[in-house]
């Protein structure tokens, strides 16, 4: 589990489940996310939602929220 903090005062809590990760942030948003695509380790996404490793920076994006960018 890491927790990392993002732009507009988010926060995303992100878990490694077996089918990829679990995301939540701090605006109530939960999900799984797969490797996208497969066997991916830097992206993950599903309809309406992405999250993408750069290092020690994500961005996540979330339908109907503002994209945030994120730090650990």
């Amino acid at each position: 589990m890491a927790v990392w903090q993002c732009t507009g005062g988010t926060s995303l809590t992100v878990t490694s489940v077996p089918t990829g990760l679990y995301v939540s942030d701090s605006r109530g948003i939960e999900v799984d996310l797969p490797p996208d695509p497969p066997g991916q380790r830097e992206r993950f996404g599903k309809t309406g939602f992405a999250l993408v490793f750069d290092g020690r920076t994500a961005s996540w994006f979330a339908a109907g929220k503002p994209p945030a960018d994120c730090k650990r």
